[in-house]
């Protein structure tokens, strides 16, 4: 068993980083906008499993069948949207409303130049 090679220590010590890292996040989501996002989308009826990536990531419906991807990036005040295979277009644009609502500047990832595209897509 993979345990066995450490020592009960060394477990309890991972253990509380991983219950810090989750605290942080926990905080993090309650106060940035992204996470204001995310609950509001929810509010809407629409549920968005959220990731974390280079930025934030909301999938619809979900990452298994997704239909479009947000793509969040706060520091820059931006989402950017990846079409896969769109067969609900009123939720799309639902979503564009929230965030549009919240101050965001949307955009979709064919709409991006060359440098954009490889800033946010390293």
């Amino acid at each position: 068993m993979f345990l066995n090679k450490f020592t009960k220590g060394e477990i309890i010590l991972g253990i509380n980083m991983i219950k810090d890292i989750f605290k942080i996040l926990e905080e993090q989501y309650k106060v940035m906008r992204y996470g204001k996002l995310h609950r509001k989308i929810i509010e809407n009826g629409i549920y968005m499993p959220l990731y974390i990536g280079f930025g934030f990531e909301m999938y619809y419906p979900d990452t298994y069948d997704t239909e479009f991807v947000l793509h969040v990036f706060d520091n820059d005040n931006l989402v950017i949207i990846h079409v896969v295979d769109l067969k609900n277009k009123e939720v799309l644009n639902k979503v564009i409303q929230i965030a549009k609502s919240l101050g965001y500047n949307v955009k979709f990832t064919n709409e991006l130049n060359e440098k954009d595209f490889e800033k946010y897509f390293p």
